[in-house]
C-alpha cells in the first residue's frame, strides 16, 4: 500500500511515498505534483507532516529517515539511527519519534528513540515492543504511545 497523509490544513496538500522510491508532494485541487522528493533508494513506507506543515518526515526501506522542506522541496537532514516506519512528529514539531532495526530490539539497541529536528539528537526512549507497527506523540508532547502486532498498546513518558 501507498503511504499518503493531508497536509495539516485541509484541503491543500497530500504527501505520498511509494515504490519508487520518491516522496510526493500534491496539490489537491488540482492533482498537480508539486515536488518530487527524490534521495530515498528504495521504497517509501511512511510519511508524515510536521503540526505546521512545513516539513515532512519519510521512511524507507533504505533504513533511511529524511526530513524535507515542503516549501523549497530540499532535504534538511537524514537521520541514520532511526528506521524506516512507523514515524511522527510531536506535536510542537522539534521531535520524530521513530524505530530502530524494523521496530524490533536487535543487537542490544533499543526499539524506540526520538530525535531532536534542530539538532539531530537522539533520545532513547524504551526498548518497546517487538514488531512495533505504529507511534505517535500524546497531545502535550510529554509521552509516546506504540502500538506492537502482538496486540500490545504502550505509554513511554
Amino acid at each position: 500500500p501507498t503511504p499518503y497523509t493531508l497536509h495539516p490544513k485541509p484541503g491543500t496538500r497530500i504527501v505520498s511515498g511509494g515504490e519508487d522510491s520518491h516522496v510526493k508532494i500534491w496539490d489537491t485541487k488540482t492533482g498537480a505534483e508539486i515536488f518530487i522528493l527524490r534521495g530515498h533508494s528504495e521504497q517509501v513506507k511512511s510519511v508524515a507532516w510536521s503540526p505546521e506543515g512545513k516539513l515532512i518526515v519519510s521512511g524507507s526501506d533504505d533504513h533511511l529517515v529524511k526530513i524535507w522542506n515542503t516549501e523549497t522541496g530540499a532535504e534538511v537532514c537524514t537521520l541514520k539511527e532511526l528506521r524506516e516506519h512507523p514515524i511522527a512528529f510531536s506535536p510542537d514539531g522539534k521531535r520524530v519519534v521513530g524505530t530502530q532495526g524494523h521496530g524490533h530490539v536487535t543487537e542490544g539497541r533499543k526499539a524506540m528513540a526520538t530525535c531532536d529536528v534542530e539538532t539531530g539528537e537522539m533520545v532513547y526512549n524504551s526498548e518497546g515492543s517487538a514488531d512495533v507497527s505504529s507511534v505517535a506523540f500524546s497531545s502535550d508532547g510529554k509521552r509516546v504511545v506504540s502500538g506492537a502486532k502482538n496486540k500490545l498498546v504502550k505509554i513511554w513518558n
